[in-house]
């Protein structure tokens, strides 16, 4: 029982670093922020032979459809910030639910070796 007391206390503490970021005031914008290379469509470019033009995106799920959105180019080094946010908020929430299973199955065993029966 002892081991799975100290358990329950380890993923204690890793969940206290996990929330972390949902106590911070740190804005967020949902999507992903992509930096692609592609053509621009004119005649004559230079663009023609190989993708160029960099183009930064904002991509995200909307009713089972990925959009897109362009960022602008004063934007970009805010959007990138934000996203990154944004993935840091879903990932510490990823890890929470795996937490949240970890504790379940620990407390479950604790419970199961503490239980005694009346007869």
């Amino acid at each position: 029982m002892l081991n799975q007391q100290k358990e329950l206390l380890r993923i204690q503490k890793n969940r206290k670093k996990l929330l972390e970021p949902f106590f911070s005031e740190d804005e967020l914008i949902e999507g992903s922020y992509v930096e692609i290379y592609q053509k621009c469509g004119r005649a004559g470019c230079h663009c023609e032979e190989k993708p160029s033009h960099l183009v930064t995106r904002l991509s995200r799920w909307v009713d089972g459809k990925l959009k897109h959105k362009v960022v602008r180019i004063a934007d970009r080094p805010q959007i990138k910030i934000w996203s990154n946010n944004y993935k840091k908020h879903k990932n510490a929430m990823a890890q929470l639910n795996k937490c949240n299973s970890q504790e379940k199955k620990i407390m479950n065993i604790i419970i199961e070796l503490k239980k005694k029966y009346y007869e």
